[in-house]
């Protein structure tokens, strides 16, 4: 089933796996465009084996990572007649990614200068864990390093305790997203010249880039900034704080919002103590803030305090579980749910497209992620019906 979106009329040849590139195709996918995963006959797509199973045992991680795409197993290195049905796939196609180790594609015979002379108008994007050249590009990595090596994880945690990575993959699934961000942009550039490119994008390099204000604060401020676990290093209250029953989120940005929660506390003399009178002060003495903050907020329950908070303005909210996540009223206004069409899995729920916009409609069912090699015949009808992409005429 095709998604109609504005890359609609677009085609993908996806070398990736896991998760970083296929991640970035799925986007590509939920924005209209055709993705045709070329996988390894021996296994496929490594997430393949990843648990857990849907009960006509294929792995739903890598149904729901590569939902709606198409799927052939070509062995390029052996068979002469996947190579030749592999060129012929490059020349018919717009955008080519793979997140390989730099190397392994030039390796295979398709460095990116074979792969432009096939097809000049191909926007090629090489997704890595350190990017396609530097003293670490042939590093082996995974997420989990580059989170490392990025600095990410020297600021999350609790303080004085030891670095811990973030709950998600981050680098892998902020990096898809930021290669298929580069991909449209690559897109329109092509649309002014009409000629094809490559795009390098390492996972170190996008973590580094979700840390303005902390490599600020360390040039700048010459601070090094340390794990501060889930409270705001320069603004304060900006917290988990501690109800009857359970956490809670309550955050103040300005001085209106912090005198409306200390309306709300019943506390009004605490907006004009000295300790705690601006942003700074507040930051100077937080912990002194919190705790007193804290013993009020235990005599009632998170729900009750949330309703207080909404009433007046002030940022707040409760820490969900997943299961509450997909019960929340707004969730589902916003159509945040998705399903596999057709009454495939339906035990299987996974977050619907967060690309929102007036001129298409939401879609929350998907066709399920293919089986190994499960198009390879319609495949190679398209190929056969389906002139090469011309030269650029621009």
């Amino acid at each position: 089933m095709a998604v109609q979106g504005p890359l609609s009329g677009i085609t993908v040849l996806d070398l990736t796996r896991v998760l970083a590139g296929p991640n970035c195709t799925a986007i590509l996918y939920k924005l209209g465009a055709r993705i045709i995963k070329v996988e390894n006959p021996v296994g496929g797509d490594d997430a393949r084996q990843f648990p857990p199973f849907l009960p006509d045992g294929e792995s739903a991680y890598a149904s729901v990572m590569n939902h709606g795409k198409e799927s052939i197993a070509l062995d390029t290195r052996r068979n002469p007649d996947d190579k030749l049905l592999f060129d012929e796939l490059v020349k018919r196609v717009d955008i080519l990614v793979e997140n390989f180790r730099p190397g392994v594609l030039t390796r295979l015979g398709y460095d990116d200068a074979t792969l432009l002379k096939l097809n000049p108008r191909l926007i090629i994007s090489h997704i890595s864990g350190f990017g396609q050249t530097g003293p670490a590009s042939q590093l082996p990595s995974y997420d989990l390093v580059a989170q490392g090596m990025s600095g990410l994880m020297s600021l999350t945690g609790e303080k004085n305790r030891q670095p811990v990575k973030a709950g998600i993959s981050l680098g892998d699934i902020t990096g898809g997203v930021f290669a298929a961000l580069s991909i449209c942009a690559a897109l329109f550039d092509r649309s002014k010249h009409g000629k094809g490119v490559s795009l390098d994008m390492a996972l170190s390099d996008v973590l580094m880039s979700l840390m303005p204000i902390e490599f600020i604060t360390y040039t700048v401020g010459r601070k090094i900034p340390q794990p501060t676990g889930t409270r705001h290093r320069l603004i304060a209250p900006f917290d988990v704080f501690h109800a009857k029953d359970k956490d809670l989120i309550v955050c103040a940005a300005n001085d209106h919002i912090y005198v409306a929660i200390c309306e709300v506390l019943g506390k009004p003399e605490l907006a004009t103590d000295e300790r705690f009178a601006t942003n700074p002060k507040r930051v100077e003495n937080v912990e002194v803030l919190e705790a007193i903050m804290n013993a009020i907020l235990a005599t009632k329950t998170a729900a009750e305090w949330i309703a207080e908070f909404k009433e007046k303005g002030v940022p707040c909210g409760p820490i969900n579980r997943l299961d509450e996540v997909l019960a929340e009223p707004q969730i589902q206004h916003r159509q945040m749910e998705a399903h596999f069409a057709e009454g495939y899995a339906p035990e299987a729920t996974f977050p619907g497209n967060p690309l929102k916009s007036s001129l298409y409609n939401d879609v929350t069912e998907y066709p399920r992620g293919p089986k190994l090699n499960e198009h390879a015949q319609a495949i190679k009808q398209w190929v056969k019906e389906t002139p090469a992409k011309p030269l650029p005429t621009i």
